[in-house]
């Protein structure tokens, strides 16, 4: 009876023992074992395959990582631009410094040139007296001796302080014409400022346009004065041989292709674009390469207008 009861214990302990290893083998997830496995390839051809897989793999890691460490052959430039609303690129809504910052962009794709630093210094309302004062205190004295390109569009706020001064009643140009021969002093003051501390960097030289084409019956009297404005501004850039003055006057006769902002006066997105292309084409014109003993230069005109 005895021996009866310890064989059924022992084999009560042999199912129990059957029950729990199958239970722990079912808990092994054969997938999760699978992922330690190394592959072996089982041919010469695979193997083969396999070896030149890796050669290709390697190569193309290290193409790119000489493309993200090798950095572009070129010339470092620092690009100072002096000016008022144009120069600081009101009504772009692109945030992108309107033609200022659009040329620095456009300048890093040339292939003398690898990176541009843009300070620009311009303000809204600014006018020529105002820029010519801060000159004269030395305010961008450190700026302008190490800059390796320069620009200025300043005028168009002296205008409009003539015009805001007696808007409905002026009859005639004479106030414009008395202003315009104090600016072409001022004007003449600036560049020689600059050229005191930098002789030689590229300055470009930006011309104006006439806003009120879009907005009154007095074209034909404004924009004569205004072509005097601008006639100052490019006897300016023929006097100095490493500036070159840039006309816009033309790109902005009319609205049709939607080039102003919604102020009406300053230049939208689309406006600053046609700004860059034409200072693209006129610093070809200019030689900007010869301008700048060969630091900044390209093959041919990036944009076209």
């Amino acid at each position: 009876m005895k021996g009866a009861i310890c064989m059924r214990k022992w084999l009560s302990s042999i199912i129990c023992s059957c029950f729990v290893l199958t239970g722990c083998s079912v808990t092994i997830d054969p997938a999760a074992e699978d992922l330690n496995l190394t592959y072996y390839p089982e041919t010469f051809n695979e193997w083969q395959q396999l070896q030149q897989q890796q050669e290709r793999e390697k190569a193309q890691k290290e193409q790119e990582a000489e493309m993200v460490d090798e950095p572009k052959e070129g010339e470092e430039l620092l690009y100072v631009a002096l000016g008022d609303s144009l120069t600081r690129g009101i009504g772009d809504k692109e945030k992108r410094y309107g033609w200022t910052g659009r040329l620095a962009d456009e300048m890093e794709k040339w292939p003398s040139v690898a990176h541009v630093e843009l300070d620009n210094r311009g303000k809204n309302g600014r006018r020529s007296d105002q820029l010519l004062k801060l000159l004269k205190k030395g305010h961008y004295d450190e700026q302008l001796v190490e800059a390796d390109l320069l620009s200025i569009s300043i005028g168009g706020n002296d205008v409009m302080k003539v015009i805001k001064k007696d808007l409905f009643q002026l009859s005639t140009t004479t106030p414009l014409e008395k202003e315009l021969e104090k600016y072409r002093e001022r004007y003449r003051d600036i560049v020689a400022y600059i050229r005191a501390l930098n002789p030689d960097a590229p300055l470009i030289i930006l011309g104006f346009y006439n806003p009120f084409t879009l907005i009154t019956d007095e074209e034909n009297d404004f924009n004569g004065i205004m072509d005097r404005f601008n006639a100052v501004m490019e006897a300016q850039a023929i006097e100095d041989v490493n500036a070159c003055f840039v006309p816009v006057d033309d790109l902005f006769l009319t609205n049709d292709d939607l080039v102003y902002h919604t102020d009406y006066f300053h230049p939208n997105a689309q406006g600053y674009d046609n700004m860059t292309n034409r200072a693209i084409v006129s610093l070809q014109q200019c030689n900007i390469e010869a301008m700048s003993n060969g630091q900044i230069g390209f093959e041919e005109v990036m944009q076209s207008e």
